[in-house]
């Protein structure tokens, strides 16, 4: 949707999945060093840095590359912080049940939203999409740094 040849866009999305296992690996090396919450932050604000850049920068290949990157980092993190967050604010009582009532919403966005955004290109053009993931992104970004700053993490 933003001029690319099909082979930059395959390989630039290729990159995602690599960066999402090294973001998982760094995690297992530093959880001992860092909070749950902590890693939330990071990830969020990795993921919502990924959105701005799209948004920002030009479609030049090397800036994609690094924007898919940064994004597949954040995504391979936000995997980990989903159980991680919950167990830290919630500790191991019923966890089961509270993941499942916390994960329900986020379940059926994941199931709305490709066909959402879809509609949003399709009347708006992707740059609007984009631009809305961004805002998306930094609403999380703001959730996760008010856990952070009410001390929910030491629980």
């Amino acid at each position: 949707g933003i001029g690319l040849a099909a082979a930059v866009a395959v390989g630039l999305s290729s990159i995602k999945g690599i960066a999402q296992v090294a973001a998982r690996f760094l995690e297992m090396v530093g959880q001992r060093w860092l909070s749950a919450i902590t890693i939330g932050v990071i990830a969020l604000a990795m993921l919502a840095g990924s959105m701005l850049m799209l948004v920002l920068m030009p479609p030049d290949p090397l800036l994609l590359a690094i924007a898919t990157i940064v994004y597949g980092a954040a995504n391979g993190l936000t995997t980990i912080v989903r159980g991680a967050v919950p167990l830290a604010l919630f500790g191991h009582a019923g966890f089961g049940g509270t993941l499942g009532r916390i994960a329900a919403p986020g379940l059926v966005t994941a199931a709305i939203a490709p066909l959402a955004v879809a509609s949003i290109i399709e009347l708006s053009g992707p740059r609007t999409a984009l631009e809305l993931l961004a805002l998306v992104a930094f609403a999380g970004l703001a959730g996760m740094l008010w856990l952070a700053r009410a001390g929910l993490s030491s629980r």
